[in-house]
């Protein structure tokens, strides 16, 4: 006996089977499509996820930062260096303080406002000697007057 012929516990062997039918194509056809059209759809989806995460890092990342600049501004608030006393200046020509000048500190530094577009800066120095430094309209600067 032939492996060619017919064997009826199998049916036909595979030598003797013709080819695909046409019914068969369009059923595998339509079953790819329907994978592929899964496929698409789940990389799309994937997409606008990825889209909408990146997004929301990208504001999140944004919100922080925002924060901390604030906190770092809001903790700077009213600071005034090593001298936590702040005298604030009215402005007359005499120059009154609004607050009184800190007593009993090592070495305060008095900035007195005098008028005329003209500072005396005094510094009370460890001896308790001060120094009056003016500053003018006429500064040089380089070795030349700065009005011309």
């Amino acid at each position: 006996m032939s492996s060619y012929r017919y064997n009826s516990k199998m049916g036909p062997t595979w030598l003797t089977m013709g080819g695909v039918t046409l019914v068969e194509l369009m059923v595998a056809m339509g079953i790819s499509l329907l994978l592929g059209a899964g496929f698409v759809q789940m990389f799309v989806s994937n997409q606008v996820t990825y889209n909408l995460t990146e997004s929301l890092s990208r504001m999140q990342e944004n919100s922080r930062y925002t924060l901390d600049n604030l906190k770092r501004e809001i903790q700077m608030a009213g600071f005034t260096g090593c001298d936590r006393e702040l005298i604030l200046m009215d402005g007359t020509p005499d120059g009154t303080p609004f607050l009184p000048f800190p007593t009993g500190s090592a070495n305060p530094i008095q900035i007195q406002y005098a008028g005329d577009n003209i500072f005396t800066l005094q510094a009370d120095v460890q001896i308790n000697q001060t120094t009056p430094i003016q500053i003018a309209d006429n500064v040089t600067q380089g070795g030349r007057d700065a009005e011309t």
